[in-house]
């Protein structure tokens, strides 16, 4: 998968994320690890930010030519 194709999945899950919120409303407890997702949300709509987020910062940085490999991994696993 490219970035083109991931930026694609992640705008659909936003989609679906945010009919999913409307729908159950928010969950008693944080829905995913804080290792995965910093944002610690209650919903699924937060958590697809975060990782479109972090993909943005990907794209900034390779077209800025200051993304490297080590750079890449520390926005990833953040």
């Amino acid at each position: 998968m490219n970035i083109e194709q991931l930026s694609q999945s992640l705008e659909h899950m936003a989609n679906q994320a945010a009919t999913l919120d409307r729908q159950r409303g928010e969950h008693h407890v944080p829905l995913f690890d804080e290792r995965l997702f910093s944002c610690r949300s209650r919903l699924l709509t937060p958590c697809v930010k975060e990782a479109k987020s972090t993909l943005d910062a990907i794209i900034r940085e390779q077209n800025e030519n200051k993304l490297t490999a080590l750079r890449a991994e520390y926005l990833t696993e953040r």
